[in-house]
This record gives C-alpha cells, sequence and structure tokens, in this order.
C-alpha cells in the first residue's frame, strides 16, 4: 500500500529519493548533474516556502514532487513552480500532483503553478486533458 506524506527534513539524504530528485530534475537533458550541496539547500527551501510531497511504498519513496513559492514575475501574487517531479509507481506521481494543487487551494496568494514536462508528449496530454495550459517553450543554454 502507497503513503503519501509530506516529506520532512530526515528525507533530504534518502538514496531512493535522491535518486528521483535527480531524475526529476532531468539533468541529463542540459547536459550537467546539479550540485549536490545546492540541491540539498533548495530541498530543504522547499520544506520551509513551497512543498514537498513523497509517496512510499514498502519503506522505499517511489515517487515525489517539490515546488518552490516565489514572487510572480508578472503578477502582485505568488508562483509555485515544480521544480523536480519524478515517479516510478504508476499513478503516484499524478496523485501527488493532486495533492499539491489541493494544497495550493489553501493559499489564495498563489496565482500560478508551473509545471515544466521536460519534453514528455504523455505528460502534456495527460495535463491539457486536466485542463493546463501550454505555453511556449523555452529555450536552454548552457556552459
Amino acid at each position: 500500500m502507497i503513503e503519501y506524506r509530506h516529506a520532512v527534513e530526515g528525507d533530504i539524504n534518502r538514496p531512493d529519493l535522491r535518486e528521483l530528485v535527480l531524475k526529476g530534475l532531468n539533468a541529463s537533458a542540459i547536459g550537467r548533474e546539479p550540485n549536490i550541496e545546492k540541491l540539498e539547500t533548495l530541498a530543504r527551501q522547499s520544506l520551509e516556502n513551497g512543498i514537498w510531497l513523497v509517496a512510499e511504498e514498502d519503506g522505499k519513496i517511489v515517487s515525489h514532487i517539490v515546488g518552490l513559492v516565489t514572487e510572480d514575475p508578472l503578477y502582485d501574487r505568488r508562483q509555485l513552480t515544480v521544480i523536480s517531479w519524478h515517479s516510478t509507481s504508476p499513478g503516484s506521481g499524478m496523485r501527488l500532483l493532486h495533492l499539491l494543487m489541493d494544497w495550493r487551494k489553501q493559499f489564495p496568494m498563489i496565482a500560478s503553478v508551473v509545471v515544466c514536462t521536460n519534453q514528455d508528449e504523455k505528460l502534456k496530454r495527460i495535463l491539457e486533458k486536466r485542463g493546463w495550459i501550454m505555453h511556449p517553450q523555452y529555450l536552454w543554454m548552457g556552459d
């Protein structure tokens, strides 16, 4: 049975969660790996200024979604940006997204939720069927 819960400080250094976070960041797509210390700092920030949900099955974290709440660049409200989302258990990733959206309803100051689909056409179709609006994609250039 899968247990859905908020991540806690003790989860940050779990190898199963770290692996999911790295896959969710899709680091290979931009050709570099994130700095682990900065990643841990970002994880702690999400616990304080955002939301981090996990799905745990038989003692192993099988899905996660993490979002940071920041100033919205266009409006006088806030924005929730999903910075990592990955699942190895069918259905649990979408369940976490629904829980994240339920959590967001508690905070009317959050004007928008942004999710990067990492060029995943199936995920784009699923989200669009649920009412998400796809904005033009951005280009990434790194050194």
